[in-house]
This record gives structure tokens, sequence and C-alpha cells, in this order.
């Protein structure tokens, strides 16, 4: 469980990082900045970041797959981009296939492979008896 739920999480993140932010912007994602009235003139810059970023988390999930500190990496991304949305777009909030959805299901995800990595049992160095 906690492979899958990393792993698809993974899959996300490196998807919301390279399709609509980094390979096709021009989607909206820079329009839904300029409609915020933040990083004025540097909304293509802001969005690659982001992409960027997001990218990063992706891999981290991939690179550590035991580490809990990626998971609340993760957790807290998705805390801070759904308040950002929330406060200066809330509109979105309405619209089919909304934010409200995928940061929920990626919090399930997140809860679930911390759950799953804090249950799992610790090994050592393991002896051998001939006998």
């Amino acid at each position: 469980m906690r492979t899958l739920a990393r792993w698809t999480l993974a899959v996300v993140w490196l998807y919301q990082g390279l399709v609509p932010k980094l390979l096709r912007p021009d989607t909206g994602e820079v329009a839904i900045f300029q409609s915020t009235g933040l990083f004025r003139g540097f909304e293509p810059a802001v969005v690659t970041a982001l992409g960027v970023v997001q990218v990063l988390v992706g891999l981290l999930l991939v690179v550590f797959p035991k580490s809990r500190a990626v998971l609340w990496v993760n957790v807290a991304a998705l805390g801070i981009l759904g308040a950002a949305m929330l406060a200066f777009r809330p509109d979105v909030f309405l619209l089919p296939f909304n934010p409200a959805g995928l940061l929920a299901s990626m919090l399930g995800l997140s809860a679930i492979g911390l759950l799953e990595t804090g249950m799992l049992p610790r090994t050592g160095p393991c002896e051998t008896r001939n006998t």
C-alpha cells in the first residue's frame, strides 16, 4: 500500500509540474496567476518555478521511498497550494474537476503513506546460528 500511495502521489506531482506548467503553460496556468494580481509581469517565471518545485516533490517521493519527512513536505505543499487557491481564486473550486477533489485524493494518499510507513517493522542486523 505504501509503495502504491507514494508512486501515485509522485505521478500526480510529476504530471502537474511537467504538463500544465513546464510543457504547456499556455493551457491556463499563467492566466490563473495573472487573474490573482500577484507577481505582475513575472507570472510565466512563477509558473515555471512552481512546475520545477512540483517535479522535485514527485522525484523526492520516488528517490526516498521510506522517508516520512518527504510525505510531510508533500502534505505541507498541498496545504499551501490549496490555501493559496482558496484565498486568491475560490471560484475554481466551483468548476468541474476542481482542486478540491485532487487535494482530497492526494491528502488521502499521503495519510496512507504516513500510516503505512509508521507501521512497518524496523530491521536490524541479523545473526544466524549454526546448530
